[in-house]
């Protein structure tokens, strides 16, 4: 297997078709972020246009940018590589949108688990995993990823009761 190549064109061959099969959390991203910036009045857009562009922004991170930069992306885990991308994205857009902490430690949860979904995803098409192995990544991620998930959705809640 170390003679088998795996490069960007290779890599990205399979992006297209994880985006499209990402439109559940795309819908998930736009219904959240319209929620986050509830209650509905002047404000609402300024409230709900930093969450929902922090959460749209993880599907082209886990399907695009995670494969593109496969290589390079620290651990051998393809979940904690997605993990460290959603992180970076989580703590980019909290400066960006000038969030209070909280709201960004919100995205920071919310974020990782639903990048590092989306690069596990990847791990069936590349050359180098093995289905054991596979099956293996999804169980130990499974639980890390479902609270990390909860805990961004109840630090988001807490963050508009502040």
């Amino acid at each position: 297997m170390r003679t088998v190549s795996f490069a960007l064109r290779e890599r990205m061959a399979v992006a297209p078709i994880e985006i499209v099969h990402s439109w559940p959390l795309l819908l998930a991203a736009i219904v959240l972020g319209g929620l986050y910036g509830l209650p509905f009045d002047e404000a609402w857009l300024e409230r709900s246009l930093p969450a929902a562009i922090l959460l749209l922004g993880t599907v082209p991170l886990g399907t695009m940018l995670f494969p593109a930069l496969l290589p390079w992306l620290p651990s051998r885990a393809f979940a904690l590589k997605g993990a460290a991308l959603g992180a970076l994205w989580a703590l980019a857009c909290g400066l960006a949108f000038r969030l209070p902490p909280l709201a960004t430690l919100a995205g920071l949860f919310l974020a990782v688990p639903a990048t590092g979904f989306l690069a596990l995803n990847f791990t069936g098409s590349s050359t180098f995993t093995s289905q054991p192995g596979a099956l293996a990544e999804v169980e130990q991620g499974f639980w890390p990823m479902l609270v990390s998930l909860i805990a961004g959705l109840a630090l988001a809640a807490g963050s508009r009761l502040l």
